[in-house]
């Protein structure tokens, strides 16, 4: 029938293993394994296969115990893989070690509204990786997980979740049009040394938009291939943040490795940056106000391009970066407002060092060695 899933636990099913168990439904709201809300359970090492247009192969709401999700092979046809809700919960749910595969019109592999949850060593192939919305979740473990997709890896979408680490992730964006390897909205998450490739036109290998304040964003290592992409790229009311050590490989026309846009007092240190198209750009802020750049190290090759653009942009401070540019027409560093201060740089270039237009009259330079 249409709402017969393959193992349905009742409201008060409790502390229940469900394993080793081959599942195929077919309703457009038949789940593979239905989990109860009473919660403690183990799901391990089953094969699940759902074709429904609202039937995800694991689904779990509002549970509210710890649950363990593992070691399960997940196929949807249009839905979401492994959908999580754990209220509350008194010691940390898992989910791990689960192969799941999303068809090309389904939702996401792994959907989580819960705190307290390691979603850890999965491995998720199709239009969407992991993803929460949910308000006011904090203290999730992203870690481990290979995922490749053609939209989004891992999509955090509610400006009140915080303190997630999302770390040492393998994510491969295959879309030809805008996808993201991590989009996060939230405040005082951890994005550190995952490694991403995108291969879409305005792409983004780690989005920092809306209200994304005190984020960190270290030691991932970004490539991205196509036109007008960026290895990341903060936008919007995204202040404080911390960009440091990141290594970042651009390929396209109009490519760049840092994009700022309208997002005030972040710190850009100690990343390197790499791009090989016509018109790139190592680090462009747009709109932005009080930003340090601090050793970084850049090199663009491409025809008119530029090392460090500030745009629209005041009080920055760029200091002690290493900054190559070997395209004709290319500068170091191009800023065309006031008030910003260069310093303790070292700019190697075939065309001009520094590049201030006529708006830009009042900057601050010393001891930048060219």
């Amino acid at each position: 029938g249409s709402t017969a899933s393959g193992i349905i636990l009742g409201s008060t099913g409790y502390q229940n293993t469900i394993t080793n168990n081959t599942i195929k439904t077919r309703g457009s709201t038949s789940h593979g394994i239905s989990l109860s809300s009473a919660g403690r359970h183990t799901t391990s090492k089953n094969n699940i296969n759902t074709t429904g247009s609202s039937a995800n192969g694991i689904n779990g709401p509002s549970i509210t115990q710890w649950t363990i999700i593992e070691y399960n092979t997940v196929e949807v046809g249009a839905n979401t893989g492994i959908n999580v809700n754990i209220d509350n919960p008194t010691a940390t749910s898992v989910v791990r070690n689960n192969n799941v595969t999303t068809a090309s019109g389904s939702n996401y592999g792994i959907i989580f509204t819960s705190t307290n949850i390691n979603i850890t060593s999965n491995n998720i192939t199709g239009r969407g990786g992991i993803f929460s919305g949910t308000a006011s979740l904090s203290g999730v473990n992203i870690t481990e997980n290979k995922i490749t997709t053609s939209l989004i890896g891992i999509l955090i979408s509610a400006a009140t979740q915080s303190l997630h680490r999302i770390r040492e992730n393998t994510i491969y964006v295959t879309g030809t049009a805008a996808s993201y390897g991590i989009q996060v909205t939230a405040d005082t998450n951890n994005i550190s040394s995952n490694v991403i490739n995108t291969s879409g036109t305005s792409s983004y290998g780690v989005y920092l938009s809306g209200d994304a304040d005190n984020n960190t964003v270290f030691a991932n290592a970004i490539n991205t291939s196509n036109t007008d992409s960026y290895g990341i790229f903060v936008s919007g009311t995204t202040n404080l943040n911390n960009i440091t050590s990141n290594f970042i490989l651009t390929g396209g026309s109009g490519a760049g490795g840092i994009h700022f846009a309208t997002a005030n007092s972040n710190r850009i240190l100690g990343n390197n940056i790499s791009t090989t198209g016509v018109l790139g750009h190592g680090i462009f802020i747009n709109a932005s106000n009080f930003i340090n750049f601090t050793a970084n190290n850049i090199t663009t090759s491409g025809n008119e391009s530029f090392g460090i653009f500030l745009q629209k942009s005041n009080s920055s401070n760029i200091t002690g970066n290493f900054v190559t540019t070997t395209g004709n027409l290319s500068f170091a560093v191009q800023v065309d407002n006031a008030n910003n201060s260069i310093y303790n740089n070292v700019f190697n270039t075939t065309a001009r060092h520094v590049n201030i237009t006529n708006s830009a009259n009042v900057n601050n330079f010393s001891l930048s060695t060219i």
